[in-house]
């Protein structure tokens, strides 16, 4: 989600002094072609897709390895920009300035200081970004939403965010008065801002919105069938990784999470490098053995037991594609719960509907009503949305399936079965939800409210700037976004949820409790942090949560409070004595708490009746 916020003027403390006392390495320059993914494959011709060529520098005995200055990695983005904006880099002593603006507004503002190894960064590059050039189709997303919005800086910020590097020791050099930094260094710096990654596979850069192509068949100059990840893999077959490639990599990891991973204080974490040094992992991920180094890394993100932090993938340029993906127990005991939960509803929905196993789309398909009638329960599992061609027909009217592709369409319909019809309580299940769409999840917020608003807070801890957004649906699809048309009023609302119930799935709850909604089973699963991609030069690519905290904001007291500890039922189904629906047997595995009527609404209804 692109933020709104324009700076009008660059941040007047930025202004660092100079140093001449640099590093210098016996260098060689490279011609470098720079491609455009997307083109490529979609095209399936790379010489349909060369976007420019930079010179990059290569020190000596190191050419795995390119070196570029801020002006040249730069330019990889012109191609992308808006039409009107302009960037442009200078340079004061060792102090690099890159700015983005349009129409004489500043969208992004970075001054990369080498005498204080810190760099700060105002505005998102994706600002000055091309809506094409994400591919991202969201009508559906943003049909029936009104939303609007407020930046509101806390604890005396001025808006701007830090990342140091003085302690990470990857190389840099000046050459012809010009500095130089990795291209890793610059791309899990900027990548997180553009939503756009540049990575160097011994053979060409590849740029990308989507870090999944880089493993997506083209076809080369030659016309033969490749990918990033396979001309890497040629290129580097038969030979062992040079210790100055794993020290560079190692050294780019420690960067991203110290500086991106958003969980650090919540864990009491000052330093990560520390941290790992604590776990016993910090050697491993400097291992010349590639699969010793390899599930360094995984562990390395299993540590903080966060579904968020995951090593996805890693290829087989250098053997650690072999790597085991390992789970923190709280990762594996909500597995574990999840897998239970999901015998009990396939179960039950059998049960309902004579099927033996459980049918596509149940979700859409489903609505369970008690024997009174005054009660109903539905479920859904993620908040998505639907591309265009499922959820509208071509006259632009909605879809009769547009529920088996939409979340919101999914609920409204439930919902509005329901009106008319003598119902009281709704029980949404969400105790399997594992999130997704933020934009999704406030317009289900607003849908269940009372006055056909939800606040929507995220706090960008790197800068110390609180976002609301306002967001209101036109349920009826009148025009108007009135509070008779939502259904606060129509019906009282429960959520059922679990530990299971994660990241969106979490943050629902949370703020539907401020609107008065109840929940019923056990404590969410947390997850208030958006996730951030980071693709490590080696080819690691990496999930984990990012310094975007979902959370609610008291502006009279300019606090802000996370949703991490998640949302405490109102109505507990959790057995007494026990802390939660699966437990540690204390043996590797768990103790099953989860009541036999956890999903059945008879029991659920006599539980709201009583309170």
């Amino acid at each position: 989600m692109k933020r709104n916020i324009l700076f009008t003027t660059i941040i007047s403390s930025m202004l660092l002094c100079s140093c001449s006392l640099f590093r210098t390495y016996d260098t060689t320059a490279k011609e470098l072609n720079v491609y455009l993914l997307e083109k490529a494959i979609k095209e399936n011709d790379i010489t349909k897709a060369q976007s420019n060529t930079v010179k990059a520098e290569f020190i000596n005995g190191e050419k795995y390895i390119p070196y570029l200055s801020l002006k040249q990695y730069a330019s990889f983005y012109n191609p992308y920009l808006q039409e009107g904006a302009n960037s442009e880099v200078s340079s004061t002593g060792s102090t690099l300035t890159w700015t983005i603006s349009k129409g004489g507004q500043l969208y992004f503002a970075a001054m990369v200081s080498t005498s204080y190894g810190e760099v700060m960064k105002a505005g998102e590059i994706s600002n000055a970004i091309k809506d094409e050039v994400y591919d991202r189709d969201t009508k559906s997303m943003m049909y029936a939403m009104d939303i609007s919005g407020d930046a509101f800086p806390i604890n005396g910020s001025s808006g701007y965010a830090t990342y140091e590097f003085d302690n990470t020791a990857f190389k840099h050099f000046r050459k012809n008065g010009e500095m130089y930094y990795p291209l890793g260094f610059y791309d899990n710096l900027f990548s997180s801002s553009s939503g756009l990654y540049h990575f160097y596979n011994y053979k060409n850069i590849y740029a990308t919105s989507d870090a999944e192509n880089f493993a997506k068949d083209f076809k080369d100059e030659s016309g033969n069938v490749t990918s990033s990840d396979k001309e890497m893999a040629a290129i580097t077959n038969g030979e062992t990784i040079p210790e100055y490639l794993i020290n560079y990599n190692t050294n780019m990891f420690l960067f991203t999470m110290e500086n991106f991973y958003g969980l650090k204080y919540n864990y009491e974490i000052d330093s990560i490098k520390q941290f790992y040094r604590q776990q016993g992992l910090y050697n491993d991920l400097y291992a010349k053995d590639n699969l010793t180094r390899g599930n360094a890394y995984s562990s390395a993100l299993a540590a903080f037991d966060d579904n968020h932090t995951v090593f996805v993938s890693a290829n087989s340029a250098w053997g650690e594609d072999k790597t085991t993906r390992y789970g923190g127990p709280g990762m594996m005991k909500r597995s574990f719960l999840r897998s239970r939960l999901w015998e009990m509803k396939e179960k039950l929905i059998c049960e309902k509907t004579g099927y033996n196993k459980l049918p596509e789309a149940y979700e859409t398909k489903f609505t369970y009503f008690s024997e009174s009638r005054k009660t109903v329960m539905f479920t859904f599992d993620d908040f998505k949305y639907g591309e265009s061609k499922d959820v509208f027909k071509e006259d632009g009217s909605i879809s009769e399936f547009a529920d088996r592709f939409d979340t919101y369409f999914h609920v409204l319909n439930k919902l509005q079965e329901c009106r008319g019809r003598g119902v009281e309580n709704v029980i949404i299940d969400i105790s399997t939800n594992g999130g997704g769409v933020v934009g999704m999840m406030a317009k289900l917020l607003a849908l269940v409210s009372k006055k056909n608003k939800a606040s929507l807070n995220m706090y960008d801890e790197a800068s110390n700037v609180v976002t609301v957004n306002n967001v209101r649906v036109d349920a009826d699809g009148d025009g108007q976004y009135t509070d008779y048309e939502t259904f606060g009023n129509s019906f009282k609302i429960y959520l059922l949820t679990s530990d299971c119930s994660f990241s969106c799935g979490n943050a629902f709850p949370c703020y539907a409790q401020k609107l008065g909604v109840k929940i019923i089973g056990e404590k969410s699963g947390g997850g208030e942090c958006a996730v951030n991609i980071h693709y490590m030069p080696n080819s690691e690519y990496i999930y984990h949560s990012s310094r975007l905290h979902l959370g609610s904001y008291d502006a009279e007291k300019k606090k802000f409070n996370g949703f991490e500890p998640g949302a405490t039922p109102d109505i507990s189904l959790v057995p007494t004595g026990h802390k939660s629906l699966i437990e540690s047997d204390g043996k590797g595995g768990y103790v099953n708490n989860i009541p036999s009527n956890f999903y059945d609404i008879e029991y659920l209804e006599s539980l709201i009746t009583a309170k």
